[in-house]
């Protein structure tokens, strides 16, 4: 079990049946795009070196795919990331695809590291680029997907650097 998994599995025994972390959980997983907000501004308010934060996005990732297990991509921290270019260059497009097939989260790991290869070259503003695509091409359930991964990545790396480990 690698750093993640095990800290997250601490933070499941203690608040599994929290309503409040449910409560939360359940807006992510909501249709409804004003609801999905409140849920993700709420769980983006928790301090990003608290698990709690990767545990309720995970969590709702789970939901929205429909299956209890689910790999997760982790970006790799503490160094150099060596990527294929034409896996970097066509990850927007493969994004696009996966999204208008209404699959983003058919395997979020893919999915994952498709955001993270993109992010490469797009930045921040080539993101929220991508993101109002998604929700033009392929509907709001993608759009809220999309931002579930996105924040899944940037959480597992704010907490494994917020705890000093660099794998």
């Amino acid at each position: 079990m690698n750093f993640i998994d095990s800290l997250l599995d601490k933070v499941c025994k203690i608040v599994r049946d929290d309503p409040d972390v449910n409560a939360v959980i359940q807006k992510l997983v909501s249709h409804d795009n004003t609801t999905f907000g409140e849920g993700l501004a709420e769980v983006l308010a928790i301090p990003e070196s608290n698990p709690l934060q990767l545990y309720i996005l995970r969590e709702a990732i789970r939901f929205r795919s429909g299956k209890r297990e689910v790999q997760f991509y982790e970006t790799f921290v503490g160094g150099l990331t060596v990527r294929n270019g034409e896996e970097v260059l066509t990850a927007r497009d493969r994004i696009l695809c996966l999204a208008k097939e209404k699959a983003l989260l058919s395997d979020p790991k893919v999915s994952g590291n498709l955001i993270a290869a993109f992010t490469l070259i797009g930045g921040f503003e080539g993101v929220v680029e991508l993101l109002h695509e998604i929700r033009e091409v392929a509907g709001l359930d993608q759009f809220h997907a999309f931002q579930l991964l996105y924040n899944q990545n940037r959480s597992a790396v704010c907490l494994k650097t917020s705890h000093g480990i660099r794998d």
